[in-house]
């Protein structure tokens, strides 16, 4: 029998894992060795029971920047995507208005509906024409109906 797991579920075991290893730590010189025993154990059991589901989420994670990378050798990107919650570039991007706004300044898309990919185009230009060396593109936030603001990273 096979047992599946959501992306929610992990994030709480992770979650999980990561408090119950707090509080080992911040525990250890006030509990009794038999006590911080349990802990570990119980950690380690955790950790052993999610390996298959951390080795599946590391895969996901590496085919997804691969594909990035292919993205942004295709297009001759100088810039990086970091924006793991994207499955497909060239799907919309959810985000409206004919501009973006990239360290202040305005650059224009050809729609007012972009894809994923547009973004990213738009945003490389800007990079390159302003020279930044902020280029792993993060995160985009509607400012008003018009104007998409991009956060960007070093």
């Amino acid at each position: 029998m096979e047992f599946k797991i959501t992306v929610e579920d992990f994030k709480n075991i992770h979650d999980g894992i990561y408090h119950l290893r707090r509080v080992r730590e911040s525990t250890m010189d006030v509990l009794n060795d038999k006590v911080i025993s349990d802990i570990q154990k119980a950690l380690n059991l955790l950790v052993k029971g999610t390996k298959s589901v951390y080795d599946q989420e590391s895969k996901y994670f590496d085919d997804k920047m691969d594909y990035f990378a292919r993205v942004q050798e295709d297009n001759g990107f100088q810039s990086i995507w970091s924006i793991n919650k994207v499955d497909d570039i060239n799907a919309l991007s959810g985000y409206t208005g004919p501009r973006v706004k990239v360290n202040g300044e305005i650059f224009l898309l050809k729609t007012s509906a972009p894809s994923w990919l547009e973004l990213w185009e738009v945003v490389d230009h800007a990079i390159v024409t302003q020279k930044d060396h902020h280029y792993f593109v993060e995160q985009f936030e509607q400012e008003d109906k018009d104007t998409i603001v991009v956060w960007l990273g070093s």
